[in-house]
């Protein structure tokens, strides 16, 4: 697909590429136009350099300075903040799991099922494990907790995991895609930079 003709635009003409949409192609396909190294690829990719998010949560006088490599998804923002301002909610009204205890302790604890998809295919987390649906036909697995970084897919040595995981994948509900398409991006390229040229989407009626 588009990597193949990338790549071989690459090995024409080398890096960067000569014309400026050809080049917006390469860096957005290749690496999300983003290096966020030590993980692997960038935005728009299911790899962790597409998907991992620091982030950090303050509060005077309730929080004390604790580190936690805790998954915690963007579904769980919700009933973790109702349960931070002690409003209680039915817990079947959200997809997301509440961890504000594991917040206040930095004790590790569970997240539901996660469904992401990028331009190279479809991952499912269920933390520790990570099974990745290449749109190449290829599946990897990975355990986070040990490499987060992605550099031993160990799909081979876990069938009964990768299995059940395909199976988790299949079944997880969806809805749209909110991807572009690559011609419209290339037909209105932000170049990453300058003034803007349209409203932010959030403004739009």
């Amino acid at each position: 697909g588009v990597v193949k003709l990338v790549s071989r635009l690459e090995q024409w003409f080398g890096v960067p590429l000569p014309l400026k949409p050809l080049e917006f192609l390469r860096t957005n396909v290749l690496d999300g136009g983003s290096d966020n190294t030590p993980f692997r690829k960038g935005k728009q990719s299911i790899y962790e350099g597409g998907v991992r998010v620091p982030s950090f949560v303050y509060w005077k006088g309730k929080l004390s300075p604790v580190k936690s490599d805790q998954m915690i998804t963007v579904r769980d923002v919700m009933p973790t903040l109702l349960a931070a301002a002690d409003v209680s909610a039915p817990a079947e009204d959200f997809d997301g799991v509440d961890q504000w205890q594991h917040l206040l302790s930095g004790a590790a604890g569970q997240t539901a099922d996660y469904l992401i998809n990028g331009m190279d295919g479809e991952a499912l987390y269920r933390y520790p494990w990570k099974l990745l649906s290449l749109n190449s036909g290829d599946v990897e697995l990975y355990r986070l907790d040990k490499d987060p970084t992605e550099t031993t897919d160990v799909s081979a040595g876990h069938p009964d995991i990768v299995a059940e995981l395909l199976q988790a994948l299949e079944d997880y509900p969806r809805g749209d895609s909110v991807h572009i398409p690559v011609y419209r991006a290339l037909m209105d390229i932000d170049m990453f930079g300058g003034e803007e040229d349209r409203p932010p989407w959030s403004e739009i009626d």
